[in-house]
């Protein structure tokens, strides 16, 4: 068990504080509005873009860019260089996201310590 005397966080937050991350959580929400609306089931349907599959993807749109005349008709490379475009911005704000709260599991952190004082 901690040391219950060892607290080494001793802070708040104004209401004012408290409305700025709502409203900038709220613009992240205005600001990106593509990634709400899926259904559970659209994404376990729908292709997706990871890290692992990265490559062939790349790949994929280059094959279907340079071998467009012997390929179906609705393979578009151009919705997919959309989508991996997005990807690779949304990985990384994601980045970003992660390099901020994970290191010290700040979040975790400070609501573990809010619960534990409180």
């Amino acid at each position: 068990m901690a040391n219950i005397t060892n607290n080494r966080l001793n802070a708040g937050l104004t209401p004012a504080q408290i409305n700025a991350v709502k409203t900038s959580i709220q613009n992240m929400y205005t600001q990106l509005p593509m990634l709400l609306g899926l259904t559970t089931y659209e994404r376990i349907a729908h292709p997706k873009i990871n890290v692992a599959n990265k490559a062939f993807t790349e790949d994929a749109i280059n094959a279907i860019a340079n071998n467009s005349d012997m390929l179906p008709g609705y393979l578009d490379a151009a919705p997919m260089k959309t989508d991996l475009q997005l990807f690779t911005q949304l990985d990384e704000l994601t980045a970003l996201v992660i390099a901020y709260f994970l290191p010290r599991q700040r979040l975790g952190y400070l609501v573990q310590v809010s619960c534990t004082t409180a």
